[in-house]
């Protein structure tokens, strides 16, 4: 789970101008850290987008901001994807040279030597196998790590993802004790 962790030493003065208004502070800090978590979001989304063979808008639909007070969650969920999902050749069976994929940008096509596909049943998606020992039922269905497992294990992004959220938050709070002092107060 990420933590955004807010620098009050950034915004003191403004939260300084914001006690002569009557619930202005909250206001303030609801807003500025509504645009946050939608920075954040978009911020992860961009950032895994970069480093593997994941759609966009898959990331984006596995993230989910829950609001509570004065607080909020960054929460990702999802489960692991067929490595059919990602860059995969042969698409078609019999897959004689073994599998080929792509999960990572960074680290390019990788080799599955005993990797073979079998057709779904109902779907016809091409589903990657790999046999892991002598019987017919010796085979085990190759599956690639899942979106939030992505963002955990990676602490560059994690990083990128905390600095555009904390970034996003005082930008916000500074804009909106500026408009919140303009008008005279909460309307």
């Amino acid at each position: 789970m990420i933590t955004l962790q807010i620098d009050y030493q950034a915004i003191q003065a403004a939260i300084r101008t914001l006690q002569k208004f009557p619930g202005a502070i909250k206001k303030a800090n609801k807003m500025a850290l509504g645009r946050a978590m939608d920075r954040m979001r978009t911020t992860a989304a961009r950032a895994i987008t970069a480093r593997y063979y994941i759609k966009m808008g898959d990331v984006r639909k596995s993230i989910s901001v829950k609001f509570s007070g004065t607080d909020a969650s960054f929460i990702v969920r999802g489960a692991r994807k067929s490595l059919s999902y990602f860059h995969m050749t042969p698409k078609k069976a019999p897959a004689k040279n073994g599998l080929r994929v792509a999960v990572r940008k960074d680290t390019g096509i990788k080799r599955i030597a005993k990797g073979f596909i079998i057709h779904g049943r109902g779907s016809g998606r091409a589903l990657p196998f790999i046999r892991t020992g002598r019987a017919r039922g010796d085979i085990k269905h190759l599956i690639s790590p899942a979106i939030p497992q992505t963002i955990e294990k990676n602490e560059e992004v994690q990083n990128e993802i905390i600095n555009a959220g904390q970034e996003a938050y005082v930008k916000n709070f500074e804009y909106w004790a500026s408009k919140i002092t303009r008008t005279g107060g909460i309307k």
